[in-house]
């Protein structure tokens, strides 16, 4: 019997990898070759997305990445997370839309914004 594998599960181990700095890795383990990306910063490909991931880990080793919510339903998969990018950095809410084709990764959507100091809801972004 072959274990079952949770997209939830693929979803996470993908982004705390990237953050670790495997990316070659966390790509050839969880995502699709046809993937296609949303952010704005970089051109919608794999290979694009890929190489940004491996610099922003140069340029930023040592990420805070703390997973808060995972939800998922069907092929989908939402990560709602804290990132702070380096020590002494902003506190960023972060939340990753993920969609996927059997087991991997085909389609990916970011959004982040800097949690400010000063709150004025009591509730907080988690």
């Amino acid at each position: 019997m072959f274990p079952v594998i949770e997209i939830r599960d693929v979803a996470v181990k993908f982004l705390k990898m990237v953050v670790q700095g495997q990316v070659d890795e966390a790509f050839e383990e969880c995502v699709a070759e046809n993937f296609t990306h949303h952010n704005f910063y970089f051109k919608g490909d794999r290979e694009s997305l890929l190489q940004a991931m491996k610099e922003n880990h140069r340029e930023q080793p040592h990420k805070v990445f703390e997973v808060k919510h995972v939800i998922d339903q069907h092929h989908m998969v939402a990560v709602h997370s804290l990132l702070i990018p380096f020590p002494g950095g902003p506190r960023m809410a972060t939340a990753h839309i993920l969609r996927f084709e059997h087991d991997r990764i085909a389609e990916m959507w970011d959004l982040s914004h800097v949690i400010p100091e000063e709150k004025i809801n009591e509730h907080g972004a988690f």
